[in-house]
């Protein structure tokens, strides 16, 4: 019920402001609205730093010759 509450806020908060509301539907599942897809500034770092460390260990590791 939680969810339920903020989810009211989060869209009476964007009415009142005059922006659109995006909600994402599953046919299958209606009762599992989305009202925003966003990722978060911590999932754009953790991306980022899994690609770097991937990217360093690729560039640092030995290269096997034939």
């Amino acid at each position: 019920m939680v969810f339920e509450s903020f989810a009211a806020k989060k869209a009476a908060e964007m009415m009142a402001t005059d922006k659109n509301i995006i909600v994402w539907v599953n046919p299958n599942k209606p009762e599992f609205a989305v009202l925003e897809r966003k990722i978060g500034l911590l999932a754009w770092f953790f991306w980022f730093f899994l690609i770097s460390i991937t990217l360093l260990i690729y560039n640092v590791s030995p290269k096997v010759k034939n």
